[in-house]
C-alpha cells in the first residue's frame, strides 16, 4: 500500500459519508435549516483558518523542528483556539441578527467547540504527514469519520434536526485530532516553554500562503454567504445542497487531475511544449467534464429527488446550471497548474483578489432581482473570467493563442453542445416526454463514444502519471 492510496482512500471515504449523510438529513430538515447550518460552518471555517495563520504550512516544508520550536506552535495553537472559540461565541449573537435567524447564532455556539481542539490537533496531523504516515491518518480519519456518520443517523431519527450535523461535525473532529495528538505523545514531547521567537521564522514563512488561501475560500463562498443575508435561509439551504452535489461530483472527476498536470508541465522545459500540454488537457478536461455532468444537465429534477427527495426539484434550474458551471470552471485546472510549474503563484493571488472583488459586485447587486438570475448571471461571469484568466494570466506564462485555444474546445464541444441545446429547446416546449428521455440517454451514449475513441490516448497517459506520482511518494 502506498502513501497517495490511503490519502487517497481517507478522502474518499469522508466525501462519501458526509454526503450519505447529507442524503439522509436532507429528507428530515427543512432548507431553512440546511442554510442555517451552511453559514454557521462557514463562519468556523473562516475562523478556523484564521488561527492557522498559514503556520502549518510553513512546518511541513521545514526540515527539522526544535523541541522548543515544536512546543511554542503547540502553545501557541491552544491559546488561538481558546480565544477563537471566544470569539465565535460572542460573535454568534451579532451573526444571527445580520441574517435574521436565532437559530443560526446557536448553531454556530454549538460548532465553536472545535475551534478549543481543532488547532493542536491539525499540528499534530501535519507532523504526521511530514513522516509519511498517511497510513495512521486515513485509519483515525475513517474511524471517525465512521463513529461520526453513525452517531449523527441515530440522532437524525432521534428528531434533532440540523444538531444532527452539528454532533457530526464535533465528534469528527473530536476523534481524529485526539488521535494525531495520542500517536505523537512520545515521539514529539511538549514543555511548558513558550519563547515567541521560536515561532515568529514560521510565521512569516506562512503569511502570503494563509493570505491566498484566505482569499480562495472567501470567493469560493461569497454566494453562500450573501444568499443567506439577500434572499433568506431557505433558498439558501436549497441553494447549498446543489452546490454540495455539483462539488463532490467535480471534486471526484478533478482531483487526481491537477498534480500529474503540474508535474508533467514542471519537466517541460520550452514554453511551446507547455502551451501543447495546456491545449491538450484542456481538451480532455472539458470532454471529462461533460460526460459526468450530464446526468445533471439532463434529468436535474430525477437526480434531486433519487439523492434529496422531491421536496426540492424545485432547485432543477438550479442545478443544471451549476453543473454548467462547473464545467467552464474546470478549465482554470490547466492553468493552475502551469503557475504552479513555471513558480508564479504570486499570479494566482492577484488574480484571486480581482476575482473575489468581481464575484462579490455581481452577486450583491444581481441578488436583490432572483436566484435564478443570480445562477444564470453567474454563469456569464463563469465564462468571461475564463477568457480574463486565459488573457491575463496564463499569457503570461506562455505564449497561448487565445484564437487557437477557443477554436479547439469549440471543435472538440460542438456536437455535444449542440445535441444539449436541441434537447433543452424539446424540454422547453414539450416538457420532459418519453421522447426526451430516449434522446437524452442517446445523446449521453455518443458523448461517451467520442470519449473513449477520441481521448484513449490522453487517458492511458494521465493513468501513468497519476501512477508515476505514486511510485515517487510511496
Amino acid at each position: 500500500m502506498n502513501n497517495i492510496f490511503w490519502s487517497s482512500l481517507s478522502n474518499i471515504y469522508k466525501s462519501v459519508s458526509q454526503f450519505l449523510l447529507i442524503l439522509i438529513v436532507s429528507r428530515f430538515i427543512e432548507p431553512a435549516g440546511f442554510g442555517a447550518f451552511s453559514i454557521a460552518l462557514l463562519s468556523i471555517q473562516l475562523l478556523d483558518m484564521i488561527g492557522d495563520f498559514g503556520l502549518f504550512s510553513a512546518v511541513f516544508y521545514k526540515q527539522e523542528l526544535s523541541p522548543e520550536e515544536h512546543s511554542a506552535v503547540f502553545w501557541f495553537n491552544l491559546i488561538i483556539g481558546a480565544g477563537l472559540f471566544v470569539v465565535a461565541f460572542i460573535g454568534a449573537g451579532l451573526l444571527g441578527e445580520f441574517y435574521g435567524s436565532y437559530s443560526l447564532s446557536i448553531v454556530i455556539k454549538a460548532l465553536a467547540v472545535n475551534l478549543l481542539f481543532s488547532g493542536y490537533g491539525r499540528y499534530a496531523k501535519t507532523l504526521l504527514q511530514k513522516e509519511l504516515e498517511f497510513r495512521v491518518i486515513a485509519l483515525l480519519e475513517i474511524f471517525a469519520a465512521t463513529t461520526s456518520l453513525v452517531l449523527a443517523i441515530i440522532a437524525v431519527y432521534s428528531r434533532t434536526g440540523i444538531y444532527s450535523l452539528v454532533i457530526s461535525s464535533t465528534v469528527f473532529t473530536f476523534i481524529s485530532h485526539f488521535g494525531f495528538v495520542f500517536v505523537l505523545r512520545k515521539s514529539h514531547q511538549i514543555t511548558s516553554r513558550f519563547k515567541t521567537q521560536h515561532l515568529s521564522p514560521h510565521l512569516k514563512i506562512g503569511f502570503y500562503q494563509f493570505g491566498g488561501r484566505l482569499l480562495d475560500f472567501l470567493s469560493e463562498q461569497v454566494d453562500t454567504l450573501l444568499i443567506g443575508k439577500f434572499i433568506g435561509m431557505a433558498d439558501l439551504g436549497s441553494y447549498t445542497l446543489m452546490k454540495t452535489l455539483v462539488l463532490k461530483l467535480s471534486g471526484i472527476v478533478n482531483s487526481g487531475l491537477y498534480f500529474p498536470l503540474a508535474a508533467k508541465l514542471s519537466k517541460t522545459k520550452e514554453n511551446l511544449g507547455m502551451v501543447a500540454s495546456v491545449m491538450k488537457s484542456s481538451r480532455l478536461i472539458i470532454i471529462l467534464n461533460i460526460v459526468a455532468f450530464l446526468p445533471l444537465i439532463l434529468f436535474p429534477k430525477d437526480m434531486i429527488t433519487i439523492v434529496y427527495g422531491s421536496q426540492y426539484t424545485g432547485s432543477a434550474f438550479v442545478l443544471r446550471i451549476l453543473a454548467y458551471i462547473m464545467v467552464v470552471m474546470a478549465l482554470g485546472i490547466p492553468i493552475a497548474a502551469l503557475q504552479v510549474a513555471k513558480g508564479r503563484t504570486d499570479l494566482g493571488f492577484l488574480w484571486t483578489v480581482f476575482r473575489l472583488v468581481i464575484v462579490s459586485f455581481v452577486t450583491v447587486y444581481v441578488l436583490s432581482i432572483s436566484i435564478d438570475t443570480f445562477i444564470i448571471t453567474l454563469l456569464l461571469l463563469s465564462l468571461l473570467l475564463n477568457y480574463l484568466y486565459l488573457r491575463f494570466v496564463a499569457r503570461k506564462l506562455v505564449p497561448l493563442s487565445l484564437f487557437k485555444y477557443y477554436q479547439m474546445l469549440l471543435k472538440e464541444i460542438a456536437i455535444p453542445i449542440s445535441l444539449l441545446i436541441a434537447l433543452h429547446i424539446v424540454e422547453y416546449y414539450h416538457g420532459m416526454i418519453p421522447i426526451y428521455y430516449g434522446a437524452a440517454i442517446l445523446v449521453i451514449v455518443l458523448i461517451l463514444t467520442q470519449l473513449v475513441l477520441h481521448y484513449k490516448n490522453e487517458i492511458i497517459t494521465l493513468k501513468n502519471d497519476i501512477l508515476s506520482r505514486d511510485n515517487f511518494l510511496k
